[in-house]
């Protein structure tokens, strides 16, 4: 199978101000027209009963920069109004094997995406940025297994290895491991099938240590993070969630934030379909 996509833009900018928590740019008056577009092509191959699938796929992809990252005004975030467009190549390949009978499901692949003007999040002292970089590379292998054992429990284990690198030939900056990125990563979850359409959900996620910086000066340490939730589906078209994300109290870091978020967090949820 194929499918492709093109996406056109038209932007027109009024001359304005952008104010920063470090300073304030004058933005002059522009028009630009932009064409991105997208392609993917995939195979399967294997015929039934046989279980096993052999696959492959290759794509070119874009991510143009959202607003919040050109203009956006956040605690701790500067926004970067000079942004370029992210355009890649990814590949993959892979085995999967699949037992419907007894719900199995393991598939394990190679991948490697090769990626132009990547937009990377980037930290320095208490700031963090949209930065281009001219080139990255990441390759990997990740492994996938989910089962369904008895008719009242739901297992999914998930693992990747990788290695996210800058290939931009800087003397600073090339070969070193693109920030937010983890070597290792793992998730399990578990999910008890309970009567009265109950469902409860335990799940674990742990990744290696990463940086948050180009140069891989600044480190954050692995993490290891646990939550909870409970789901009620009243009826066919109405959910009631409540969740706990990080049930240990962990301090830990996202891309939007240049300081520990907060421990524990609980949120309800009411999902209603019309």
């Amino acid at each position: 199978n194929w499918s492709a996509s093109l996406r056109g833009t038209d932007d027109r900018k009024s001359e304005g101000v952008l104010y920063t928590p470090t300073a304030q740019d004058t933005l002059p008056a522009m028009h630009k027209r932009q064409a991105h577009w997208a392609a993917r092509t995939a195979a399967e191959l294997g015929e039934d009963p046989l279980p096993l699938r052999v696959f492959a796929s290759v794509a070119r992809y874009y991510r143009a920069p959202q607003p919040m990252e050109l203009y956006g005004v956040r605690e701790g975030v500067l926004s970067n109004p000079d942004l370029k467009a992210e355009e890649g190549i990814n590949w993959d390949a892979g085995l999967r094997f699949k037992n419907d009978p007894r719900k199995i499901s393991v598939q394990i692949l190679y991948f490697e995406t090769h990626a132009k003007n990547g937009i990377l999040w980037v930290t320095s002292a208490s700031f963090t940025k949209p930065q281009n970089i001219a080139k990255t590379r990441t390759r990997g292998v990740e492994m996938d297994f989910s089962a369904r054992p008895v008719q009242l429990l739901g297992l999914t284990l998930r693992g990747t290895v990788q290695d996210p690198r800058e290939i931009s030939g800087s003397r600073t900056y090339n070969q070193k491991q693109l920030p937010e990125e983890p070597v290792k990563s793992v998730l399990a979850e578990g999910t008890l099938y309970l009567p009265l359409h109950f469902e409860l959900s335990l799940k674990a996620e742990w990744r290696s240590r990463i940086f948050s910086d180009r140069a891989n000066r600044e480190r954050l340490p692995a993490q290891a993070l646990f939550s909870a939730s409970l789901e009620w589906h009243a009826s066919a078209k109405t959910k009631l969630v409540f969740a706990a994300d990080n049930l240990t109290g962990e301090e830990y870091q996202d891309i939007y934030a240049a300081y520990p978020k907060p421990g524990r967090e609980f949120r309800g949820t009411i999902v209603q379909d019309f």
